[in-house]
């Protein structure tokens, strides 16, 4: 990996690197579900930064006992990709991780979205979406990028905190 100067923040690299390998990015706040149809704006949004060509119809219901906000994404290839939020909690549940990192195979997209590591930005999520190629160069070239499944805790964070 490459070192720089500590004086580049996060964010300017992040910037720097994003146009390097032609990355798309988005970040939000995972705390953000108050209500019927937050779930909905956050992941409307996400995929409208992360893969601004491809086209998304996203529509939320509450599920027959209440406790959960089902929105069901549905991509133009007829894909259809379920993500579920506690209504008693106003953050994004455990898993939706995994399930928004699998939408671009899903569809068919040769793209794949990567995350910042998340123990340097607490409740708020970073991603990043382009090639796989693109993306491991960008990890190697100094961004902080973690792999779908990989353990963040074993990532040495030191030279951005």
């Amino acid at each position: 990996m490459q070192q720089y100067s500590q004086k580049e923040s996060l964010s300017e690299r992040a910037k720097r690197l994003s146009s390097k390998y032609g990355l798309t990015q988005t970040g939000f706040d995972c705390e953000c579900i108050y209500s019927k149809g937050d779930l909905t704006k956050v992941v409307s949004s996400i995929l409208k930064d992360l893969l601004p060509d491809q086209q998304f119809e996203i529509t939320e219901t509450i599920s027959s006992d209440g406790k959960q906000y089902v929105a069901k994404v549905k991509h133009t290839s007829g894909q259809e990709i379920e993500i579920f939020a506690d209504t008693h909690a106003d953050f994004l549940p455990d898993g939706f991780s995994f399930i928004l990192e699998s939408i671009p195979q899903k569809i068919g997209s040769d793209k794949r979205f990567y995350m910042i590591n998340p123990r340097l930005l607490g409740q708020d999520a970073w991603y990043f979406c382009g090639a796989e190629t693109n993306l491991k160069a960008a990890k190697s070239d100094g961004l902080p990028l973690i792999y779908s499944g990989e353990d963040f805790m074993e990532m040495d964070i030191s030279e951005f905190e």
